[in-house]
């Protein structure tokens, strides 16, 4: 039986200065994979610009640049501030999500689509350090964006 992801368990904060995003569809598509993985957590969703991301992972990851997705659990030291029963945060640079539609010629939203999805199921213990682990992420996120198996772009 699937687990039941509440929505008002999911919310999203966009700090970028310019760029939106539609907050209802980016709650359900993250609602949509936390149930498909049979987990009912408190998520955060943070979306961003390429000045705070590269912050975000000099601070947390050591690196000094940009990225186009953080995740973070919450489980594991440091609640950065927020709720203890928070599960996880995902962070999303809108900047870097409006390149890579450009590059693959796709919509800014379907790539920000992608990125949630990414840094969702990495808090769920999907990564890509090799070949095989990748492939398996790279179905899930088809699966959950509903895409076709061929028409992948990044």
């Amino acid at each position: 039986m699937r687990k039941k992801t509440n929505p008002n368990d999911i919310t999203t904060a966009n700090l970028h200065p310019k760029k939106r995003v539609s907050a209802t569809g980016i709650k359900r598509l993250a609602q949509k994979i936390m149930e498909g993985e049979k987990r009912q957590e408190k998520l955060n969703i943070v979306f961003v610009d390429d000045k705070k991301m590269r912050e975000l992972n000099r601070k947390f990851k050591r690196k000094n640049s940009s990225t186009d997705v953080l995740s973070f659990d919450m489980r594991k030291g440091g609640n950065m501030g927020v709720e203890p029963d928070v599960f996880g945060e995902v962070y999303v640079n809108l900047d870097r999500a409006e390149e890579y539609a450009k590059e693959y010629r796709k919509s800014f939203q379907e790539e920000v689509n992608l990125l949630v999805a990414h840094g969702i199921l990495h808090l769920l213990g999907y990564h890509h350090q090799n070949k095989k682990k990748s492939l398996l992420m790279k179905n899930k996120e088809d699966r959950y964006l509903n895409l076709k198996k061929g028409n992948r772009w990044a």
